[in-house]
């Protein structure tokens, strides 16, 4: 009798530790699998939002748009279709990022430790930190796309209507906010309120190329401190 109960707590010992091996290598599988879907994750997100290879703003643009009322520069000014192009480019890279979706989140009912949710959470600092990084270059294209074709059209195109375009186009938004001291001089004279445009040619030239390459500079820094705040980038190396 003692040696029958003696067998059965043995049993009852081992279907135990059985169990828990087979619970923990459930759970060790669960955790391989979401790691694997963070490296898709990351391989993905690394490739799609890699930096733009599109046209430069800083690199069509020559500022003449801006240092005197159309059609005086018409031969000076950016072709606006490469004008187009370039913000369409940055615009949507931009979007791309700010749209991307998130890392696989773990399991709902998974109670995972801090270290297996260490890569997780990684990806999402790496996202985070690229879009906070993005928003403020974006910011400045978007303002800028946002008129200065306009501007450019007023002197390619010329007409009567040029001036009167052109200083709506500076009333609904200036290109950047640096400018807005040679936008209002631009305004004024566009309406008729002063005589001539008082603006420093060099200067406006200056302050846009600075800032277009200051933005484009950003974005391309931003995708690559992305692509190596990875771990999947990390253990690459």
């Amino acid at each position: 009798m003692v040696v029958l109960i003696a067998a059965v707590a043995v049993v009852a010992v081992v279907a135990v530790v059985v169990t828990q091996q087979s619970q923990q290598q459930a759970e060790a599988a669960r955790v391989d699998q979401w790691h694997q879907d963070l490296q898709v994750w990351e391989e993905a997100q690394a490739e799609a939002l890699a930096a733009p290879e599109g046209p430069l703003l800083s690199e069509v643009v020559t500022g003449a748009a801006m240092t005197a009322l159309p059609p005086e520069h018409a031969d000076q000014v950016a072709d606006v279709d490469e004008v187009n192009a370039a913000c369409t480019s940055l615009t949507a890279y931009a979007s791309k990022v700010s749209e991307a979706p998130g890392p696989p989140a773990a399991p709902a009912d998974a109670d995972f430790t801090d270290t297996e949710r260490e890569r997780f959470d990684r990806d999402l600092q790496a996202l985070q930190t690229f879009r906070e990084t993005v928003a403020p270059a974006a910011s400045t294209i978007r303002q800028f796309c946002g008129s200065y074709p306009l501007l450019v059209m007023a002197h390619t195109e010329g007409g009567p209507d040029a001036v009167s375009s052109f200083g709506q186009a500076l009333a609904v938004q200036c290109p950047l906010a640096e400018l807005d001291q040679a936008c209002a001089a631009l305004q004024a004279a566009a309406s008729g309120q002063a005589s001539e445009a008082e603006v420093d040619a060099a200067t406006v030239t200056t302050v846009i190329t600075e800032e277009l390459q200051g933005a484009e500079q950003t974005l391309r820094e931003a995708a690559t401190n992305f692509q190596q705040a990875l771990p999947s980038a990390a253990s690459a190396g």
